[in-house]
């Protein structure tokens, strides 16, 4: 074989770096961009974003009652519905 038969070993390191400058300048670019959301979210959103979790963290819900009034033989009421206030 003739050494004329192999690619030059200078172009192909300058290929080689150019290459791996672009693959690196695009893998900044995109870390910029994820933190540079990251930012814009935590800090500049964030008051927006804290009132909507404190919205969204408690929610009122009626709760009907499971049974009726219970009344003995007599027509006496013994047990009536009553509205409590307990967290369950």
């Amino acid at each position: 074989m003739n050494s004329a038969d192999f690619k030059p070993h200078s172009q192909e390191q300058r290929t080689f770096v150019a290459r791996s400058l672009v693959a690196g300048a695009l893998v900044f670019v995109v870390l910029a961009l994820i933190f540079a959301r990251y930012y814009y979210l935590q800090v500049v959103e964030h008051d927006r974003y804290a009132a909507l979790s404190e919205d969204n963290r408690i929610q009122y819900q009626p709760v009907a009652p499971t049974r009726g009034l219970l009344f003995d033989r007599n027509g006496q009421l013994l047990a009536d519905n009553q509205p409590t206030f307990r967290l369950t």
